[in-house]
């Protein structure tokens, strides 16, 4: 029997006036204003509904310890994630040892994201030894995350790869995949492989769960690291997530590829590599919309005919008017976005090598910068 949770949770982003409800599986987007004497007054939160699967099977089985991170409080109203997976896997041979998740409406002071440098405490800790996986929650437990035996951080479009290759590899599945513009290369690589078609949105899964129930897709995914499912709800669940790479990595060490690592090297031999970075660029607020509109017009005119040395073979105006995206000829892309609600501009990248991928988050800055 699936059991079914509602919370209100706290938003660690920028607030803005109104109630938040989370949008994307053909919800319509709400905001509830609230006044006081005419004036409107702040309210960040908001509603979630998760509804998880039992997993006792899955940890009679196999025998693994797993390391959970979660970056959040305790308590429902700061961390819906907390305790959850230890939870559903108690009872079997899985030992799961769960980092912060006591009562911390601070979270600690990071930012409650399953991405470095706020997992880097639970990095050094599983490579200290004695942990087969890491996987990680954000604070309200829609994003997921996971790191390898040696504490290596596996990013969000490698979770977003690696998920879609699971249910394409392990469970048979061929419904299409729909991933945000930001989001990685990889899924078109291996929608050629399965033959699974893929589609393309802009940013955020307001566009990505729509798009998951008009095409009947088996995944939705950004690049933060929200990821949806067709065969479970067309919205972000990390906990959900969570619990299919745990099973992509006890199938796949079943087929000898272990441990995680070795999962993962064996995944980008059929994916291609993934070296990926996001930085934000912080403008100060009343420059702006000068910075933005010099983007915007000036890289639509002009726009570069390389980056770090290496030709510009494609360049793509976003949809939503807000940046570009480059591709290179060996299939590296740097993606300028500016945001609508935070005086910055998001610079990203994936490249086939290391170097590449620092070279060109470098050129983005400058672009950014106007260097």
């Amino acid at each position: 029997m699936a059991e079914v949770e509602f919370v209100i949770l706290a938003n660690h982003a920028e607030a803005h006036n109104g109630l938040l409800y989370l949008s994307g599986a053909g919800w319509n987007d709400a905001a509830l204003g609230f006044t006081t004497e005419g004036t409107s007054t702040p309210l960040h939160f908001g509603v979630g509904v998760s509804v998880l699967v039992p997993w006792t099977e899955t940890n009679r089985k196999h025998h693994l310890q797993v390391r959970m991170e979660h970056e959040d409080g305790g308590e429902p109203l700061f961390g819906a994630g907390s305790g959850w997976i230890p939870r559903l896997l108690a009872g079997g041979r899985i030992r799961v040892t769960e980092l912060h998740g006591e009562r911390n409406p601070f979270f600690g002071g990071l930012n409650p994201e399953p991405i470095r440098p706020h997992v880097d405490q639970a990095l050094a800790t599983i490579a200290s030894g004695g942990f087969d996986i890491g996987l990680l929650l954000d604070g309200d437990a829609d994003r997921a995350g996971a790191a390898d035996e040696r504490g290596t951080f596996i990013h969000q479009l490698q979770v977003t790869g690696l998920l879609m290759y699971y249910l394409a590899e392990h469970r048979g599945l061929r419904q299409p995949v729909v991933t945000s513009v930001n989001n990685t290369s990889m899924a078109a690589t291996l929608g050629r492989h399965f033959d699974i078609a893929t589609h393309e949105v802009p940013v955020g899964f307001k566009f990505i769960g729509p798009r998951m129930i008009e095409t009947g897709a088996m995944l939705g995914a950004e690049e933060s690291g929200g990821f949806g499912f067709g065969m479970h709800l067309p919205e972000r669940d990390g906990i959900y997530a969570d619990l299919m790479l745990l099973d992509l990595f006890l199938r796949e060490r079943a087929r000898g590829r272990a441990p995680v690592s070795k999962a993962v090297a064996a995944f980008h031999e059929l994916a291609g590599p993934s070296f990926y970075r996001r930085i934000d660029v912080h403008v100060e607020r009343p420059l702006y919309e000068g910075v933005k509109q010099r983007l915007l017009v000036g890289l639509a005119a002009a726009p570069p005919a390389d980056l770090a040395g290496e030709a510009v073979v494609r360049s793509q105006a976003l949809s939503t008017n807000d940046g570009f995206k480059w591709f290179l000829a060996d299939g590296s892309w740097l993606l300028v976005r500016a945001s609508g609600t935070e005086p910055l501009v998001r610079v990203y990248t994936e490249a086939t090598s290391p170097d590449l991928r620092d070279a060109l988050v470098l050129t983005g800055e400058r672009v950014v910068r106007g260097a």
